[in-house]
């Protein structure tokens, strides 16, 4: 479930059709709640041993992967991933590596060495 779920997260309507089919699944539960008062999706995967759950938070108008929560159910969990995930352009992409290649250039140059 949690890689189908990720490899789907920038693509909305594949997001949508790995949800559906996840939520089908007799181990798979779904229910709607709130995340910092954002309406999810709360997808919970108990088919694992010794009472481990996976859980995974989508945003309920997006389908876009908020969390995922693992653990043994009932006690604090063992990790918690909280994802950001944006949508961009392909010229935001570029001006990000460009300011990024001008500093490590700035920082380059402050040590006398210059690199292509």
């Amino acid at each position: 479930m949690m890689g189908a779920a990720a490899a789907a997260k920038a693509m909305p309507d594949a997001q949508a059709r790995s949800t559906f089919l996840a939520a089908t699944l007799a181990n798979v539960a779904v229910d709607q709640t709130t995340l910092e008062g954002k309406s999810v999706l709360r997808l919970r995967n108990s088919d694992f041993p010794d009472g481990y759950e996976e859980t995974i938070l989508l945003d309920a108008g997006t389908g876009v992967m908020l969390q995922m929560i693992g653990g043994t159910a009932g006690q604090a969990p063992d990790v918690v991933v909280t994802y950001d995930i944006k949508r961009v352009t392909a010229a935001e992409v570029l001006r990000g590596r460009d300011r990024r290649r001008s500093r490590a250039l700035d920082r380059s140059l402050k040590r006398g060495r210059a690199f292509g």
